[in-house]
């Protein structure tokens, strides 16, 4: 038997995925103290997710970055709310970091050694990742 699922609230978020000589670039920010990636909840009003990621990159980090691809789409489920979201692999076009000031951290971390606060999608996304450079 099939089970349906009511949800309050549908989110999309989008983001970069910034891997660099083995590492990704995560921080903090928001409610909990988990590392993510760049990126946030985009409005219907914004429409353009690749240019939204870029956007989230530059307003977290003060990062310039181009995108290279889109990666697999995720969904994630919480409470009353269904959350999708949408990463893009990309490259940093300048090495320069300027966090906002409601950043609480920011790491470039190993992706073969990721801590264990990290959002759930992190993981997924980087074994993913891992996945397909080996192909």
């Amino acid at each position: 038997m099939t089970q349906n699922h009511h949800f309050n609230n549908v989110v999309i978020a989008a983001g970069p995925v910034i891997i660099k000589a083995g590492k990704v670039l995560l921080n903090k920010h928001g409610e909990t103290d988990l590392w993510k990636f760049p990126g946030g909840d985009i409005t219907a009003a914004e429409g353009d997710l690749d240019a939204w990621a870029v956007k989230k990159a530059t307003e977290e980090l003060g990062l310039k970055i181009k995108i290279i691809k889109p990666l697999k789409p995720m969904v994630v489920w919480q409470k009353d709310e269904v959350i999708i979201l949408i990463h893009y692999l990309a490259e940093l076009t300048s090495e320069e970091i300027k966090p906002a000031t409601y950043i609480k951290e920011y790491a470039w971390l190993d992706i073969n050694n990721l801590p264990e606060d990290c959002h759930q999608n992190v993981k997924t996304i980087i074994e993913e990742y891992k996945t397909d450079a080996r192909h």
